[in-house]
């Protein structure tokens, strides 16, 4: 700079001056600072790599395609999917490599928090704004820009904040609660639901044009029932993952059990099978094979459960509900009709449960 500089003024070639750069203290520890975030962006990318995606039927493979297309697209996405498939681990993957990995992610889970603090958490307030505002605050689009938000169980956001997210959505604009005036944001948007957001549109529960707004490129993770094909290679990946961490060496698995997994429905989907295969592992002796009687009473249950659905002519759809109605009911039985603990051991969260007894007409 300082030779460029001598050349602007004199009109010459830059003459040779000797220039000693001393760094401040302060300057190395926000190089080492740079380079620490760099090197957890490199570690965060990896680990939401597509190949941590676990999957190679036609189900799954139809879902890659669309996240290679979503990812550079930079348009609205939103994730569908029942509990437990990995919808999450889906939006993580397009952001971390899209044009915006190197921005911020920020994420909020609208069914975790005060449905009244939504608003707020998301788009700041300004100080005064209300009982408890003492400074003005920057919400999470404004933190986020730059890089993608992550709107996990949009279904569950209360409507005064969906108002809020249809102007974002529209203007690229955000209004701090108890201000006048709009500010420009630069986000991408992924939502997330396990929600049937048509029914809840019918409800009165989800605006009409927020939902086709979200809706602009949309991917559906199918559940595990319906990629049985994807079972063995899952259960494998988990296997490998479990022993690393718990400092076991296994042999793979016994004979039948891989059938007896591709036989049961998993209603908590791909985190209920880790969570069994985790299971089995901390049961399992070092140098041997995951044996059947190393799982849960309810994955060999379904065996047994099975046999009573094939054996009585029905629908798929029939087939399906009937099984899903007997493991519920047998296992509200082994936890004393406590719906929370049998939430826990069915893998789902329990008002997913409470919704699914409701439909097969459980009491």
């Amino acid at each position: 700079q300082v030779q460029a500089i001598d050349r602007d003024l004199n009109y010459s070639d830059p003459a040779d001056i000797p220039v000693e750069v001393l760094l401040d203290p302060r300057d190395v520890e926000l190089i080492a600072l740079q380079t620490e975030i760099n090197r957890l962006r490199w570690e965060v990318g990896r680990r939401y790599n597509f190949e941590n995606i676990v999957g190679r039927s036609a189900a799954m493979k139809r879902v890659y395609a669309l996240m290679e297309k979503a990812i550079d697209s930079g348009l609205t996405v939103l994730i569908s999917g029942e509990t437990g498939t990995g919808k999450e681990l889906v939006a993580k993957a397009i952001h971390y490599n899209s044009p915006r990995k190197n921005g911020p992610l920020k994420e909020l889970n609208c069914g975790a928090v005060p449905k009244e603090l939504v608003a707020s958490i998301l788009f700041g307030y300004r100080k005064g704004a209300f009982t408890g505002a003492d400074r003005d605050t920057m919400g999470l689009f404004e933190a986020a820009s730059g890089g993608t938000i992550l709107l996990d169980e949009i279904g569950e956001m209360p409507l005064d904040a969906q108002v809020h997210l249809l102007r974002v959505l529209q203007e690229r604009k955000i209004q701090r609660i108890g201000e006048t005036n709009l500010r420009d944001v630069d986000v991408r948007v992924i939502a997330i639901t396990n929600r049937d957001l048509e029914e809840d549109i019918r409800s009165g529960r989800f605006r009409e044009d927020l939902y086709y707004r979200l809706k602009v490129f949309p991917i559906h993770i199918p559940p595990l029932r319906e990629r049985v094909d994807d079972i063995p290679l899952l259960a494998e990946h988990f296997l490998h993952k479990a022993c690393r961490q718990l400092n076991k060496n296994l042999d793979g698995f016994a004979e039948g059990v891989m059938q007896m997994l591709q036989s049961y429905p998993w209603p908590g989907n791909v985190r209920e099978l880790e969570n069994e295969i985790y299971r089995a592992v901390a049961m399992a002796e070092d140098g041997m094979k995951l044996q059947i009687y190393h799982f849960s009473g309810q994955i060999i249950r379904g065996e047994s459960l099975m046999r009573e659905v094939l054996s009585q002519s029905l629908t798929y759809d029939e087939a399906l509900n009937l099984f899903r109605r007997r493991l519920i009911e047998e296992t509200l039985r082994e936890c004393d009709g406590n719906r929370t603990e049998t939430a826990r051991r069915l893998g789902m969260h329990r008002p997913n449960l409470i919704r699914l007894m409701k439909r097969l007409g459980i009491e």
